[in-house]
């Protein structure tokens, strides 16, 4: 983004850059000097020097966001605070899991704040954004006597996304084999108008909201092309049925579909463990569907915990206790949360 370097040209790069990130591009910006716009700058200099003055001055719109920022907060802790908020709101905006994490490590060093705050923020715009998808922003379920879902817990911010294929597979399963059923209700304030409706959420919006909260993504490519179809669809109020995938012009996602919705599902194996014999699918989704996510979090816990016990075997106790030290609350915070899965998962299916 090349712009002109007066005011009215930097608040027009900043009004730009959010649109452009949330396209999944790369945004590098460059403020040209004082007094010069692109059409002069480029007719007094020739194609060499611009390309030069672009390589010598762009920068990525965190770098460039921050400092113009913070020049303008100074030492005004309001101010300051402000400008995190929305350096987080650009951040927010990226749909790449693997580049929002990149600029949050950035945003942390150059703002000196510390990323697990980063992450929180983050995670909280986007789920308000999820809630408004879903249309949860005119209701309130706290004294909901309609059918609710399950909430499955959510994961700490600094838990990374793991590859675990055979759960990815079966929460696809059910959001293409029952993405549009209605599987809660959520009753209006009381103070609405006497003719409110409950709000219905889908199996669909259930799940998508549940992955995206703790920010996941599959790992699985022909997977996270289905999941990404998915949620844009949603976002986009398109009705969805499963020919919609099974008919999809990409072969991989119409594949995908066929086979998923095809072949006989497997059940998980914690049904085999508890020896239950579940009821018919249909019937049995306000409890399958919450485990079998609750599932796929336990597996990434499960690795986590793994590589964090590894982390901690390589660190030096006497040398480095204060690195030592937040290993071991990750770790009982991850031990914490699994146990709570565990005995949801033995609620279930008892």
């Amino acid at each position: 983004m090349l712009y002109d370097g007066d005011p009215a040209g930097i608040k027009a790069s900043l009004r730009g850059i959010d649109l452009i990130l949330e396209e999944g591009l790369n945004v590098k910006v460059v403020l040209l000097p004082e007094g010069e716009d692109p059409d002069s700058y480029a007719k007094s200099h020739s194609a060499t020097q611009v390309l030069e003055y672009i390589e010598h001055n762009e920068a990525d719109f965190i770098s460039f966001k921050a400092k113009l920022l913070l020049s303008e907060a100074k030492n005004d802790p309001v101010q300051r605070a402000n400008l995190i908020r929305d350096i987080v709101k650009s951040i927010t905006v990226i749909p790449e899991n693997i580049t929002r994490s990149v600029y949050i490590r950035e945003c942390s060093k150059i703002l000196d704040i510390d990323e697990s705050i980063l992450y929180s923020e983050v995670g909280k715009i986007r789920r308000v954004k999820m809630e408004k998808i879903l249309g949860k922003t005119h209701y309130s379920d706290s004294d909901s006597q309609v059918v609710k879902a399950k909430e499955t817990p959510a994961l700490p911010s600094f838990v990374e996304n793991i590859f675990c294929e055979e759960q990815e597979k079966e929460i696809l399963y059910y959001l293409l084999k029952f993405g549009q059923k209605v599987f809660f209700e959520i009753s209006p304030p009381e103070d609405s108008d006497d003719d409110a409706s409950p709000q219905p959420v889908t199996v669909g919006q259930h799940i998508i909201a549940e992955i995206l909260n703790d920010d996941l993504e599959f790992k699985n490519l022909v997977y996270k092309k289905v999941f990404d179809e998915y949620r844009n669809l949603i976002e986009q109020d398109v009705e969805i049925d499963a020919r919609t995938f099974t008919n999809h012009s990409d072969s991989d996602i119409s594949q995908l579909a066929v086979n998923l919705l095809t072949s006989q599902h497997k059940l998980s194996k914690i049904w085999n463990k508890h020896q239950a014999v579940p009821v018919d699918e249909d019937d049995s989704l306000s409890e399958s569907i919450p485990k079998a996510i609750m599932v796929y979090k336990s597996k990434i816990m499960q690795m986590v915990l793994g590589r964090l016990h590894e982390e901690l075997r390589n660190l030096n106790a006497k040398d480095q206790i204060e690195e030592v030290n937040q290993l071991l609350v990750r770790i009982k915070t991850i031990i914490d949360l699994k146990n709570q899965i565990s005995k949801e998962l033995d609620r279930i299916v008892l």
